[in-house]
């Protein structure tokens, strides 16, 4: 009998040990890595795979990679191919069925908002980077984190119902802190509702939107195009002729380009940061939207 009663201490000792071992979750980009910290806290022990400086659309699908998602509890993608051109050798290279798509272990975070841009008749090369399932860079509006948030709560309570409680008290701190800076990112912007201005790259349909922003022109001819002198002289002329006064950068785009436009038309740049930590005091989520409405705001109060 009591080597019976050891044998059960033992076996409950061991399985709460394995109970309270972080989930390990695999993260394709910055934001997505933040947000699920934001939810999980000490429930969770995350990996990214996107550098805050890089390019989230081209990433080398590193063996490094292959081996955390092999272990991995939970994997977490920006999807509408935002990843295409490296996550499937990652899942396909795994071997790990808990994370492959259909399985509780995969997620993909596009699920939970309503994407703009979905072209509307096919697709093919000549039309640049387009994406068939629609823009992917909707972590940019901050309510679309809010109802990414509100997903990954939903699926860790799933894969830890134990846990559930703290992911809803951790949930509801965030949405707390965001409608605190939301009002902060309304009387920032709003006096500016309806500004025309250009971006570098096609990244902020959804910023635009929800701060009610115009995006006029692009410094690329087509999506993941590099700019001719001809397009740029094009985008010049049209800015002088509308008026536009502000020209929205991302990090990794070739910053001679904005230079430029900047030079003839005396236009203001907003250098802003296309994921957390690309900027510097960028480091979480709401500190990333919060950089930049402060320097759309700036760019746009500027304007003669």
């Amino acid at each position: 009998m009591r080597t019976l009663c050891l044998m059960m201490g033992f076996l409950l000792g061991v399985v709460s040990a394995l109970q309270a071992e972080p989930l390990r979750v695999c993260a394709t980009t910055p934001d997505l890595g933040d947000l699920v910290r934001q939810v999980g806290g000490d429930e969770v022990s995350v990996t990214v795979f996107a550098k805050s400086s890089e390019d989230p659309h081209f990433i080398d699908a590193k063996p490094g990679f292959i081996t955390q998602l092999s272990r991995a509890d939970l994997f977490v993608q920006t999807g509408l191919e935002l990843e295409v051109g490296w996550v499937p050798v990652l899942l396909q290279n795994a071997r790990n069925a808990r994370v492959l798509p259909g399985a509780s272990g995969y997620l993909d975070a596009s699920s939970a908002i309503v994407p703009l841009e979905i072209p509307a008749g096919p697709v093919d090369r000549s039309m640049g980077d387009i994406h068939a399932g629609g823009n992917p860079h909707y972590l940019l509006d901050p309510e679309a984190g809010r109802a990414v948030a509100r997903l990954l709560a939903e699926r860790l309570s799933q894969l830890r119902p134990a846990s559930e409680p703290g992911f809803r008290e951790r949930l509801a701190g965030f949405e707390q802190r965001l409608d605190e800076a939301a009002a902060r990112w309304k009387e920032a912007l709003g006096p500016h509702g309806g500004a025309k201005v250009v971006a570098d790259h096609n990244l902020w349909p959804y910023f635009a939107k929800r701060f009610g922003l115009t995006i006029s022109a692009f410094l690329e001819p087509k999506p993941g195009l590099a700019p001719t002198t001809r397009h740029l002289a094009a985008v010049v002329e049209q800015m002088k002729a509308e008026h536009i006064q502000a020209v929205l950068a991302s990090p990794y785009f070739d910053a001679r380009h904005s230079a430029f436009i900047v030079k003839q038309t005396g236009a203001r740049i907003a250098l802003l940061a296309h994921q957390v930590g690309s900027r510097p005091d960028t480091g979480d989520y709401l500190a990333m939207i919060d950089h930049n409405v402060k320097e759309v705001a700036a760019a746009l109060a500027a304007t003669p």
